[in-house]
């Protein structure tokens, strides 16, 4: 008798091991699958933003190069999102000028995303660590383009992506 008993201990403790493994396994799979969806519509919001913002920006081309920049910096103190995320822009040098935020550092932001959209001419996404803010981000950077030689600058659209 006593080798039933032991042998139904065993076997049950086998089966709440194995059970209990996949359980971890599944919240881990159910996590791993919430963050990803998580990124990619945050990713999505900022890309409709920067979007909308740069068919804005277009009406203002009719404005000469100096005005042009002058809406640029007007428009990041009237975006709409500020509590979560903020639109920044950005001169040719990587320098913030303006910030939804009301924060300007007064260093150079150090992420290659502004850099970056400037060289190439095209809209880079960052995630990871911003230096300058200390915080995990996720940022939309698009180049402003004045007309077809002269960028005016980025718009970063940026959220943290630690709370």
């Amino acid at each position: 008798m006593k080798n039933n008993g032991d042998i139904r201990r065993r076997w049950l403790l086998n089966i709440v091991g194995v059970i209990s493994v996949l359980g971890i396994v599944c919240v881990l799979i159910a996590t791993g699958l919430f963050a990803w969806k998580s990124y990619a519509e945050l990713r999505r919001n900022l890309e409709r933003k920067a979007d909308t913002t740069l068919e804005f920006l277009d009406e203002a081309r009719a404005l000469d190069y100096d005005d042009f920049i002058t809406s640029c910096i007007s428009y990041t103190g009237v975006f709409r999102g500020k509590e979560s995320q903020r639109l920044q822009y950005v001169d040719t040098h990587g320098k913030v000028v303006a910030s939804s935020s009301g924060e300007i550092p007064q260093e150079r932001l150090q992420t290659s995303d502004v850099s970056d959209a400037l060289q190439s001419g095209e809209r880079v996404v960052f995630c990871g660590k911003d230096p300058v803010f200390s915080e995990r981000v996720l940022s939309v950077s698009t180049p402003v383009k004045y007309d077809s030689d002269r960028t005016a600058g980025v718009m970063r659209f940026v959220a943290s992506t630690h709370s």
